[in-house]
């Protein structure tokens, strides 16, 4: 199918990438080395994956009769997407072909129809092994095995002195024979047909941001916002034509092999910037079995569509069923390095729109993990190692607990070079006492990709959910809450009321029930929420008479086992950690943002951490390593743009896998099977021939819909920011009476709105008689609707009669932003001159405002596109006012902030950011809200309350 042979089990494949084509196997590096190398003798010719025509576009299954295709699509969508298993998916196939037999047509001879899920994939092109290497392996360190190498062997035995492993075993035919197959597989996708097909997608190129659209542009100032990886400076600054060699003291560089000016991803026309993740993830009940998947997200894809299955890369699925040994993981690696080198010196690809191959440029500028994970991508120690618990600078861990873990302007930074040269050291030596010593000394191993020009160590970020919401957050809550008994009896059951009193939006997904008995939370979202309403929650339970904290804190129980040893003398200063955390993360946590705004909310996250200290709070790592935040922020820009909410998903999507439970690699290449074939299906419906029927194109617009539909917090982290319209529902087809409305001053108050918003114009009542005037009337200029979606989030109204919770929302005016009981929403027309009415966005950092309950001002008409944020009510009594005046909390869940006064800030620019919407929502939001855009007016009868 592409001009690289697709080795299975019984082919001689190793490495999978670097066989089959001159100059694809990997440089030897010379640690005795004397001089640099000649720039002429290192060039590597281009490598050509172009598929050849017939590979693009030939699909069997489109000779055949339409109804077959049907057919065959619907089974194999069952069994891909769904749960049918391969004897169901047969089976409806066969009775799918007894229906078809007993038809005026009956069932052709030639071809005659697949009878198999099989042969039914291979008919609609969909040969997902022509995409995957396997290969055999050592059952325990996991060095690979040829074909070859088992037929030759005379004993199972692995060849690594000591290794206790074998790598085949033998098993015995049907007929009685013996037969060696491989102890354990290792399956491996292509990083180059991935791309190869990638490329070939129009709907791929047209997201596709070039590097190059960057060059010359001038460098963001502290006070311009980014908005996506693409405004970091990582983006396209990794460096090209270099070699990776050891100099012969030691030390390591990168030297250059190409005469002329150095290029970068940014300078030439095609350039890729990856993402590597590496999780791990249980897949059986009843035994321990953990997989780790090892993604690639392309950078250079818009963030509302580079999570999206269809457009993510899955390397492979390590084999379990333990999480794999430093040892391991270079022999697992090694495939996805073979081909990460070959896109960094170069390959030829066919790419949509362009009648000539491309060449095509690739780096690593960012990986990405939780902190295991990033620790075993880069070889390094565990956080607990006692000098080296960070890969950013030289604290140690006792330094953790102490000022100097969170001096920052004090911090010794490690050099890259510097952890380069100690992983080669730690290769290259000869005993395994000298890499303890090395080890102990400096907390780095070898990897793989340290041969890889441009790896540096600064290239792997933080993550932002695993270090803040699961870290900090979590600690901070268990810490003083839980294992302090901050909160007795008494304060954990009003916790509960409260939490189980608010008002939350529909997109917005609950706290658990139950927090007077159990006090945790299972989730990174449910973490988010509570840090999003904890400054309300806490002054519920901890306010005087006077509507302040209290002074003392509650006595831990006396049956209490051990209590979490801090200073319990004032309990204000432990509620200002509280308040801290929640504003750094309003700031931080943000859907676009400054450098200027990064550094604020870092100051009030380190506030945070040295308050704590100053407490007796016992810190982990991640509290330190968030004061790293500053710098992973310039390189790679906003956390949405790259924290790992979609490669949970991703893993969540794998677990969902029907698989058969047999170990030694059978179960990971299950799963990783199936991810190419949705791929493949995906890449197959959307490339459908013209003579394709309307049931099959119906058929594909649902798979499709359905495929690219990401629920929960993954959607809104796709979509958040990238859709600034507001879409209303499909089946509104007739305006509405004004003057049937309940509240009758509603047609007068928007023929005021409409006049105000456009003076130039002569607009008049519905009794008009001047011609020359726009007329506005009662019955035709107004279409009412109960529900709309603005920037992808629901805003309903007093007339949705399926739910309450969405009729509160924050209204941004010139000045401020006020929360609001919204009455109705109104599509206006009027002469369809009226375009769309832009307004300045504003708000403030913690986005909490106090008002009556049920209290409004008089009605007043707005611009629908002023809807802002989804909020969530949480009742209230105030002390002071008494019971009979009772209030709410309101709290901003998708917000934008007022930025510090400045020339240089743009205030049109929304800063976002809180709790995605839960699945629920979506599901049933696209059969509420139409996906086009009608023209007109939109606007929003809503009564602010009285603050």
């Amino acid at each position: 199918m592409a001009r690289r042979a697709s080795p299975d089990l019984d082919s001689d494949l190793e490495t999978g990438a670097a066989q089959g084509s001159s100059g694809a196997q990997a440089d030897t590096l010379d640690s005795n080395l004397d001089k640099l190398p000649d720039a002429a003798d290192d060039l590597v010719p281009l490598l050509d994956y172009v598929l050849d025509s017939e590979s693009r576009e030939f699909v069997p299954a489109f000779q055949e009769r339409a109804d077959i295709r049907l057919l065959y699509l619907q089974v194999v969508l069952a069994n891909v997407f769904g749960s049918a298993t391969v004897d169901e998916s047969e089976q409806r196939l066969r009775d799918g072909l007894d229906l078809l037999a007993l038809s005026s047509e009956g069932l052709p001879t030639r071809p005659k129809p697949a009878e198999t899920l099989a042969t039914a994939k291979k008919r609609l092109g969909l040969n997902v092994d022509d995409y995957l290497y396997r290969r055999a392996i050592c059952s325990e360190c996991f060095k690979p095995y040829r074909a070859e190498d088992i037929a030759n062997a005379t004993s199972p035995a692995c060849v690594v002195k000591k290794c206790p492993g074998v790598f085949y075993r033998m098993k015995h035919n049907v007929d009685g024979k013996e037969r060696r197959m491989p102890a354990k597989a290792h399956t491996y996708v292509s990083l180059m047909k991935t791309l190869q097909r990638f490329f070939l997608r129009p709907d791929f190129i047209r997201t596709f941001t070039l590097p190059s659209t960057k060059l010359g542009a001038p460098p963001l100032s502290d006070q311009d916002y980014m908005h996506d990886f693409h405004d970091g400076a990582a983006f396209g600054a990794y460096i090209l034509d270099n070699k990776r060699v050891v100099m012969p003291d030691g030390s390591v560089t990168d030297v250059a092999i190409r005469r002329g000016s150095q290029r970068t991803l940014m300078s030439v026309d095609i350039g890729i910037s990856m993402t590597i993740n590496v999780d791990w993830y249980g897949v059986t009940e009843g035994r321990p079995h953990s997989v780790g998947g090892i993604y690639v997200t392309f950078n250079n894809l818009d963030r509302t569509v580079r999570y999206l299955q269809h457009n993510v890369h899955l390397s492979q699925n390590t084999p379990g069923p333990k999480e794999p040994s430093n040892e391991q993981m270079i022999h697992l690696i090694e495939p996805l390095y073979e081909e990460a080198k070959e896109l960094y010196n170069g390959v030829l690809l066919a790419v949509a729109g362009r009648a000539q191959p491309a060449e095509v440029y690739g780096g690593v500028e960012m990986r990405i993990c939780d902190l295991p994970g990033s620790r075993k991508l880069k070889a390094a120690a565990a956080h607990n190692h006692k000098n080296c618990p960070c890969f950013f600078c030289k604290v140690t861990h006792e330094d953790i607990n102490s000022p100097a873990g969170y001096d920052v302007e004090n911090f010794e930074l490690r050099d890259d070079w510097e952890q380069v040269a100690n992983a080669f050291a730690w290769r290259d030596a000869k005993t395994e006492k000298e890499r303890k010593r090395l080890f102990e000394e400096n907390g780095q191993r070898w990897a793989k990709f340290f041969e890889l020009p441009g790896w540096l160590p600064s290239g792997c970020a933080i993550d932002f959910m695993h270090n803040f919401y699961l870290g900090i957050a979590k600690e901070m809550y268990m810490a003083f809450l839980v294992r302090g008994y901050l909160l007795n009896k008494e304060m954990w059951r009003s916790l509960e009321e409260t939490v189980n009193s608010i008002r939350w939006p529909s997109g917005i997904g609950r706290l658990p029930t139950n927090l007077g008995e159990n006090h945790g939370f299972a989730k990174a979202d449910q973490w988010r929420r509570f840090v999003n309403v904890q400054s309300t929650i806490l002054w519920t339970v901890w306010g005087n008479g006077h509507d302040e904290i209290r002074h003392t804190p509650p006595a831990p129980p006396a049956n209490a086992k051990k209590v979490e040893g801090f200073s319990r003398s004032d309990l204000r200063e432990i509620y200002e950690v509280f308040l801290f955390a929640s504003v750094a993360e309003r700031v931080l946590a943000s859907k676009s943002i400054s450098m200027d705004e990064v550094k604020r909310g870092h100051a009030y996250l380190r506030r945070c951490c040295e308050r704590m200290l100053e407490l007796g709070i016992h810190l982990l790592p991640n509290h330190h390593l968030a004061m790293h935040y500053p710098e992973i922020f310039r390189l790679f820009g906003p956390v949405y743009a790259w924290w790992l909410y979609a490669h949970e998903r991703f893993n969540g999507i794998q677990e969902k896998v029907r698989i058969n439970g047999k170990a030694g690699g059978e179960m990971e290449l299950t799963l990783t099977r199936n991810w190419v074939a949705k791929q493949r299906l995906y890449e197959l419906l959307t490339s459908l021939p013209e003579s394709a029927s309307v049931k099959e194109r119906e058929l594909i617009d649902r798979v499709i819909a359905n495929n690219t539909q990401s629920s929960g917090t993954l959607r809104t982290h796709m979509f958040a920011g990238s859709d600034s319209s507001v879409k209303v529902p499909a089946r509104i087809k007739k305006p509405c009476d004004l003057r049937k409305l309940p509240h009758q001053d509603v047609y007068q108050l928007l023929l005021d709105f409409v006049r105000r918003t456009f003076p130039d114009h002569s607009i008049a009542n519905d009794f008009n008689i001047d011609a020359t005037s726009i007329t506005f009337s009662s019955t035709r200029s107004a279409w009412l609707f109960p529900i709309i979606s603005v920037k992808s989030t629901r805003f309903g109204s007093v007339m949705d009669k399926r739910s309450s919770n969405d009729r509160f929302g924050c209204v941004n005016f010139e000045t401020s932003r006020i929360p609001c009981k919204i009455l109705y929403h109104f599509k206006l027309s009027v002469g369809g001159f009226i375009p769309v009415f832009p307004w300045s966005l504003y708000s403030i950092d913690l986005g909490v405002y106090v008002a009556h309950a049920d209290r409004f001002q008089p009605l007043e008409v707005i611009m629908s596109s002023q809807l802002s944020a989804p909020v969530a009510i949480i009742p209230i009594f105030s002390k002071a006012l008494g019971d009979a005046k009772p209030l709410w909390a309101v709290h901003s869940f998708d917000r934008v902030r007022l930025p510090p006064h400045s020339a240089h800030v743009c205030h049109d620019i929304p800063l976002q950011t809180g709790i995605e919407p839960e699945d629920e929502w979506f599901n049933s939001l696209d059969d509420e809200i139409d996906s086009t855009e009608d023209e007109g007016e939109y606007s929003t009868v809503h009564t602010p309350p009285n603050i």
